[in-house]
């Protein structure tokens, strides 16, 4: 029998990732029905949980993971909702959702605005992609409803694929312009809530401190989406090529597939060249996480240092390697970073880091969440 999980409530208050991090490890690879009803919330608490459910699937990949939206899913609730671990997605016919970009504020000069901003176009173009793949949209397309602040009540979660299906709902209000109203309601009680609570502040530094080693990343997530049209639509793999050899003068159409050990006994020269790309990639790969082990806000958290490490040893590239630091930062552990955070990385496709900052440390008064 699958193990019922639940995100009910605004995100960090009644929904708390440490509890639902406490649930996973008790289901130990059990499938999983989850039950999601919250008008959203914090940005690095929603995307603490999103990232333990991936984390879940990725150590029991055979578990069958469900969710199911049995009030709304708006804000950092509909990220949640597009997760991609989930192999099905239901809602109830008198239940909505909505998109939009990350919100908050700051107090501080246009260069303290200018970097707030930075960062809230950063994680929303990181959240365009993962809308983008889900609905098989562009991630132009996403943006813009994003820009609108959009919301889908019933079939409409079903028509913009948010949902692979729709259960009839037996009670409950099924006007969908009463419904929407008292969501609308119920967010904005969230955002003065969190317009008031100082972990706002600390809400906008853990984002900027995701997102800032992952520009490069993010841009060509968001240039590879676009150009396909979503990454939940994956190109057709290539078959691997294979080093070949003709089969003699009179027959030089027939090839064989070479070893290792032919290429190298035949073809010494070619083998030769072989190896010295493989070695050159190896030795750009390892150098690039230990570049990245280097930076100075990484330096001071010995979690993110030990799995740079971890990801040298198990050949993770550098996008990869970005992940699951992103996935550790996201976990909390990043305070001594944020004592001296610099200039904020940008994740949006073709944006650019904000102007360079005076000698000092940034601090920033923000009020954040989505």
């Amino acid at each position: 029998m699958p193990t019922r999980m639940e995100i009910i409530g605004e995100i960090g208050w009644e929904v708390d990732p440490e509890r639902i991090g406490n649930d996973l490890k008790k289901a130990n690879g059990d499938d999983l029905d989850v039950y999601m009803s919250t008008p959203g919330g914090y940005v690095s608490y929603g995307i603490t949980i999103f990232n333990l459910f991936q984390g879940y699937k990725k150590k029991f990949p055979d578990a069958q993971l469900s969710l199911t939206v049995i009030g709304e899913a708006c804000s950092m609730g509909s990220y949640n909702l597009v997760n991609p671990v989930f192999d099905l997605v239901s809602a109830y016919s008198n239940t909505y959702a909505m998109i939009h970009n990350v919100w908050g504020g700051a107090v501080g000069d246009y260069r303290e605005m200018e970097k707030t901003a930075q960062v809230f176009k950063g994680m929303s173009g990181l959240m365009a992609a993962a809308y983008a793949a889900k609905m098989k949209i562009s991630v132009e397309e996403a943006k813009a409803i994003m820009d609108a602040e959009t919301w889908y009540f019933g079939e409409e979660l079903k028509t913009a694929g948010l949902v692979d299906e729709i259960i009839p709902a037996t009670e409950g209000e099924k006007n969908k312009e009463i419904a929407l109203a008292l969501g609308a309601m119920k967010v904005k009680t969230v955002m003065e809530k969190m317009r008031v609570d100082p972990r706002g502040k600390d809400d906008i530094l853990k984002v900027a401190a995701m997102i800032k080693d992952i520009p490069s990343l993010s841009r060509n997530a968001l240039d590879a989406t676009a150009q396909h049209g979503s990454s939940a639509q994956p190109q057709p793999q290539q078959p691997k090529k294979e080093i070949t050899a003709t089969g003699g003068q009179n027959n030089p159409q027939e090839a064989q597939i070479m070893n290792l050990e032919q290429l190298m006994k035949e073809h010494p020269a070619i083998y030769a060249a072989a190896v010295a790309v493989g070695v050159k990639q190896e030795k750009d790969r390892v150098a690039a996480l230990l570049s990245m082990k280097e930076k100075a806000e990484f330096k001071k958290i010995p979690a993110v240092c030990s799995k740079i490490d971890e990801c040298i040893k198990n050949g993770e590239t550098k996008e990869e390697a970005t992940l699951s630091i992103m996935a550790v930062l996201s976990n909390g552990n990043i305070q001594a970073a944020l004592e001296s955070p610099g200039d904020i990385g940008v994740g949006g496709e073709g944006a650019t880091p904000s102007g360079e900052e005076p000698t000092g440390q940034y601090e920033s008064k923000f009020e954040g969440g989505e």
